[in-house]
């Protein structure tokens, strides 16, 4: 089951410290109140035992002036209770929540038998001068009635399914169980670890281009609204050693992976290096959204006037041992989704694909329209698991119409990268500030951060572009100034601009190596020598891949400011020579 957002009013005060709201059902408790009542009671309501989960969604959010830390190991959510046993951390909260920032962590009820279980929830504060705050959860195992008014059981069908090596399918011994239940088809291939080990063996002696990334596809073509790819951690690690990817493959919807961005030597420390790689089951998941899900995608396109053009879908990754559970949701690379244009639809009228945030509003994710086979689908990259869906939004700016930089700047509108200066307008020739160019750099690549460490003195919370600019920093596409500063407010020069977007080519997998005699080639510019030491090797790679060019005066001019059109420009040129749209 989707997890549930289920927000409340309820606020914990944390005395002088920060303020922490708890999105839960009905959850509403104060900092020091030690006594749950039913009142403090999340209800994850009657599930049936046999095949029935349910997980909710807790959301912290900080409102204080302070930054929140949580206090002891990951999960950093504990639970207690006699018989808290069918409850699980699914998801841990950031240890760190900055003020105004969100941390979610879900929670799993899975029962094993019929009955009422209660247990609590307890969040520590870092500040021994805070009590923990606690809360109850409880949740109802049922055995299935009857009563034909009751959803019965599923019955599993297994089958031998077809996996395709490096393009050759073979009928592994690969477990294809199919269950249906309440109109919903779930599909789970479970893989053998040591037949695969042989095969993989052989699809890396067969392979005579190294470079090539070979995968591993599993193909569903039963119309199951759930697919389910299962491995164990000892062969995800072999496909890591041979550079191998996996892809889950519908009807309608394909997930790429690389078995390296997994990351199973990480996962297994999460999880107790005494764990052995093959006791990890490694659960690759691509489902339709649950109605809940639908509807708070739907509410929002409304909202903004988007118009979907195909229905969401959620992608899951999950790392399991036991009760121990982890979910893999960011990745060092951009992986690939590609998701079926239902027929009917104008290709043309296809702006981006969209991830659902936390909030319920869409962020951007790098997309590209393709073609396969004569049908048309939408490939969206991107660095994290969530929810997915394909909007149609044209923006058109007015003061751009009669401006050089029309198409660029209309294509940030429409993939909301950037929404203007209001009233319609882009401004295209107003210089953008060094805060403003990295908020535009982390919406067009779809990043989300994780780390904000107050590094820069003269970033604030408050700040509207505090988060994107510590986002920039944690991938590396920016590092301030020597003295401790960013100079949010300073005016980016075309040179700083350079050297944002030649560190940005990391992320993208773009090459951005270059020669002694790429870097002779910036002598061609007759104000070269006006180019600083540090951004020459950025320069020179701008350049080189025509992100940037010269003036008609033969000019690179770098240490001029840079306008909002320009930006736009170069941004959306660094994603098509990164083949991300």
């Amino acid at each position: 089951m989707h997890p549930l957002l289920i927000h409340s009013t309820g606020t914990i005060t944390n005395n002088d410290k920060p303020n922490i709201k708890v999105f839960g059902n009905t959850a509403e408790i104060t900092n020091g109140d030690t006594t749950p009542s039913t009142t403090d009671c999340t209800d994850f309501g009657s599930t049936e035992v046999a095949g029935g989960t349910v997980t909710r969604i807790f959301t912290i959010s900080n409102i204080g002036n302070d930054a929140l830390v949580l206090s002891g190991t990951s999960p950093y959510v504990t639970m207690s209770g006699t018989n808290k046993s069918d409850f699980s951390v699914v998801t841990s909260p950031a240890i760190t929540i900055t003020n105004g920032g969100t941390t979610t962590f879900s929670i799993k009820f899975d029962p094993s038998s019929s009955g009422t279980r209660n247990a609590k929830i307890t969040i520590t504060n870092n500040d021994n001068n805070n009590n923990p705050f606690v809360f109850d959860i409880k949740g109802e195992g049922t055995v299935p009635s009857s009563n034909n008014n009751t959803p019965s059981v599923p019955t599993p069908k297994d089958d031998k399914a077809d996996i395709i090596f490096g393009g050759n399918a073979k009928k592994v011994v690969a477990t294809a169980k199919v269950e249906e239940k309440d109109n919903v088809k779930a599909t789970t291939i479970t893989l053998d670890d040591s037949e695969v080990q042989e095969d993989l063996d052989k699809m890396d002696k067969e392979n005579q281009d190294k470079t090539k990334v070979n995968k591993v596809i599993i193909p569903v073509n039963n119309n199951s609204n759930i697919v389910i790819g299962e491995l164990n951690g000892q062969t995800i690690k072999a496909m890591e050693d041979k550079k191998v990817a996996l892809e889950i493959k519908t009807e309608r919807v394909s997930y790429t992976i690389p078995a390296t961005d997994i990351n199973i030597d990480e996962v297994s420390d999460r999880l107790g290096k005494q764990i052995k790689l093959k006791d990890i089951k490694v659960s690759v998941k691509i489902s339709d959204s649950s109605k809940e899900t639908v509807s708070i995608v739907q509410n929002t396109a409304d909202k903004n006037s988007y118009q979907l053009v195909v229905k969401p879908v959620d992608f899951e990754i999950t790392c399991r041992n036991g009760i121990s559970e982890i979910t893999v949701s960011k990745f060092n690379n951009y992986v690939e989704r590609t998701v079926a244009i239902p027929d009917g639809i104008d290709p043309k009228k296809i702006t981006t694909g969209v991830v659902l945030n936390s909030d319920g509003t869409f962020s951007h994710v790098p997309t590209a329209i393709i073609v396969v086979g004569g049908k048309y689908y939408a490939k969206i990259n991107s660095l994290t698991n969530s929810t997915y869906t394909v909007i149609w939004n044209p923006v058109t700016f007015k003061d751009v119409e009669n401006h050089w930089s029309k198409d660029y700047v209309n294509v940030v509108g429409s993939r909301l990268i950037d929404s203007g200066v209001g009233n319609g307008n882009f401004a295209p020739n107003k210089a953008i500030t060094r805060a403003e160019f990295a908020s535009m750099m982390v919406k067009a690549l779809g990043l989300k951060g994780t780390n904000f460490p107050n590094k820069f003195s003269d970033v604030k919370k408050s700040d509207p572009c505090y988060s994107y600019i510590y986002t920039a920093y944690e991938y590396g596409i920016l590092e301030g100034y020597t003295n401790g500063k960013f100079g949010p407010q300073d005016l980016i020069t075309r040179e700083q601009a350079m050297t944002m977007l030649s560190k940005a080519m990391k992320t993208t997998g773009m090459n951005g190596d270059v020669s002694k005699a790429d870097i002779n080639q910036l002598k061609l510019f007759k104000d070269s020598d006006d180019i600083s030491s540090y951004a020459k090797q950025a320069v020179s790679i701008c350049t080189k891949y025509g992100i940037f060019s010269g003036d008609t005066k033969g000019k690179l001019t770098p240490k001029d400011s840079f306008t909002r059109a320009e930006s736009a420009t170069v941004i959306i040129k660094l994603l098509q020579k990164s083949k991300l749209i």
